[in-house]
């Protein structure tokens, strides 16, 4: 079982959707795929249709923060095939509550372990800031896959992400490694190629690799969420459904070659 983090210290860089796609595209190669929801916000949650009541329980009681522990039941399973452990705006709560626990930034990792060999991989959607909840999920991690649009405020955060992750790595998780750096939303009318460059030479100074597919901009993407579904169900012929396939295929290729 593989946990990957999927994390940027900014907002707005389709961290969400992206996280949901590779795992419904994971899941559409036959991979057992299991999607944490560590973002209050609760997008990812409710993009994937994951929050179906007031009493549906959430990753808040199943870390055993909330009002009564949950079991492993806390999982929806979407009908893609999807495994979800939802959020929803508690977990607020539940990052103040961690710093009262002993070995705090483990929490979620014990959590997991329990559940290796039964998922061939285990998502998570980091909330945007270096918190406590982020700092669980990278402990928890194997890897992390990077986000980001190539426009000038993109580069300082994720050049304070590589000293973020560099830190978890001497203090929490020396197995840390980065998964990759996937530029999404890409506006092709604006020129980008300079920050493109930028982000690969970010890459090589952390032995990673940018994807060579990208996310374009499009309005579907930004659409679906609403109707809880993928791409893949909702608008098949868009842009989006067709780049996110081709990331799907070089990330299960990049794993068959152990260049990840």
């Amino acid at each position: 079982m593989k946990i990957i983090a999927v994390a940027n210290q900014t907002g707005g860089v389709g961290k969400t959707t992206t996280t949901a796609h590779l795992a419904w595209g994971l899941a559409k190669k036959g991979k057992r795929v299991l999607v944490v929801d560590f973002d209050p916000q609760g997008n990812l949650s409710s993009g994937m249709g994951a929050l179906t009541g007031a009493e549906q329980a959430t990753v808040l009681e199943w870390l055993g923060l909330g009002a009564s522990p949950a079991e492993f039941s806390a999982t929806v399973r979407h009908s893609s095939g999807v495994d979800i452990l939802p959020a929803n705006i508690y977990l607020d709560s539940g990052e103040l509550l961690l710093y009262r626990q002993l070995g705090r930034e483990r929490c979620l990792d014990k959590r997991l372990k329990p559940l290796r060999g039964r998922y061939d991989y285990v998502l998570i959607d980091c909330r945007p800031s270096l918190g406590l909840l982020t700092i669980n999920a990278l402990t928890a991690a194997d890897e992390v896959l990077v986000p980001m649009r190539a426009d000038f405020y993109s580069i300082p955060a994720v050049e304070q992400l590589i000293v973020s992750i560099k830190e978890i790595r001497e203090n929490c998780n020396p197995r840390l490694k980065y998964n990759g750096f996937l530029i999404t939303m890409l506006d092709k009318r604006r020129n980008t190629e300079d920050y493109i460059a930028n982000f690969a030479d970010l890459a090589e100074s952390v032995k990673t690799k940018l994807y060579s597919a990208q996310i374009r901009l499009n309005a579907a993407a930004a659409d679906v969420p609403s109707y809880s579904m993928s791409l893949y169900e909702y608008k098949p012929t868009s842009n989006a459904a067709a780049d996110y396939a081709a990331f799907t295929e070089e990330f299960l290729q990049r794993e068959e070659s152990g260049n990840a």
